[in-house]
């Protein structure tokens, strides 16, 4: 499959916030109870893209955004030379293409002065964990938990050492 990654402008919101709504339809819903599911709302999602689309990047099929990825410095002074992907998401049916590969060797691109890379996985999101270990991420052992609507789910923070990475 052919596709593009770019970094997001601000014509992308409205189709990162439906990437990032429609995901959540498509990946917690057993995760995530239903009733938050079915009251969440594409609105909510496009807001949320004002808080990171300067620090993020889509992925575009035939010029259609099919994905997108959002980092951050991480928050924790001890890991200063951490870079955290803080929203990864890509649309169902464009899975398993190295779509989400290429959107995180962008964000590391951007950030040359990382030497480690983190996010946070949903326990339940074994395919998300799956992927992520196919591409060099190891399991820190780091737990929290996570409230969502009236749920509470267990998240665990997996991190990869840039130096091995492949750009």
């Amino acid at each position: 499959m052919e596709f593009k990654v770019r970094q997001a402008v601000m014509n992308d919101i409205y189709p990162i916030g439906y990437v990032h709504y429609k995901s959540w339809l498509e990946t917690y819903r057993g995760i995530v109870d239903d009733e938050y599911l079915d009251n969440l709302t594409l609105d909510s999602r496009i807001e949320k893209v004002h808080l990171y689309i300067d620090r993020c990047f889509v992925a575009e099929v035939d010029n259609r955004v099919i994905g997108f990825a959002a980092y951050i410095d991480t928050p924790n002074d001890e890991e200063e030379n951490t870079l955290e992907v803080s929203a990864i998401y890509v649309l169902k049916n464009y899975l398993n293409f190295g779509i989400g590969k290429s959107l995180i060797r962008e964000c590391i691109n951007a950030n040359p002065e990382k030497d480690r890379l983190s996010l946070w996985v949903s326990v339940l999101n074994k395919n998300a964990i799956i992927a992520y270990e196919k591409i060099g991420f190891y399991r820190e052992g780091k737990e929290e938990l996570y409230k969502i609507g009236s749920s509470t789910i267990k998240v665990l923070k997996m991190s990869k050492d840039l130096l091995d990475w492949l750009p």
